[in-house]
């Protein structure tokens, strides 16, 4: 899901309405999902969907004249979609962990003694 917003549009003296694509790839040649940010909506939308892995692009096409705008586009990604992929240094230090349990345990039973009776 992406959130697109153009701040400061309340402020032109006649702001315009945005167009915003949400695209597979790295070119809006056809579009997943498009949305309109204008005064209707405080010029702020949403494009969601449920994406795989990949590469996407957002098209914004101004319908009618503005000064430089500015855009906001923040993706959101669910929890669900995160890898549970332990860091490298997690599994270093897991694998110092067990050798030195290892050697400790090799040196306890090295230095104990026999009685015999």
């Amino acid at each position: 899901m992406a959130s697109v917003g153009v701040p400061g549009a309340t402020g032109l003296l006649s702001p315009p309405s945005y167009s915003f694509e949400l695209c597979g790839g790295t070119s809006c040649l056809a579009p997943l999902e498009e949305t309109t940010a204008d005064s209707s909506n405080t010029w702020e939308s949403l494009l969601s969907g449920d994406l795989t892995a990949g590469f996407y692009t957002i098209g914004v096409t101004e319908l009618g004249p503005s000064p430089d705008p500015q855009f906001n586009i923040v993706f959101d990604t669910p929890l669900n979609q995160i890898a549970n992929v332990p860091e490298p240094s997690t599994w270093t230090l897991l694998t110092l962990g067990f050798a030195a349990l290892g050697f400790t345990g090799y040196r306890a039973s090295r230095n104990s003694v026999a009685f015999v009776a």
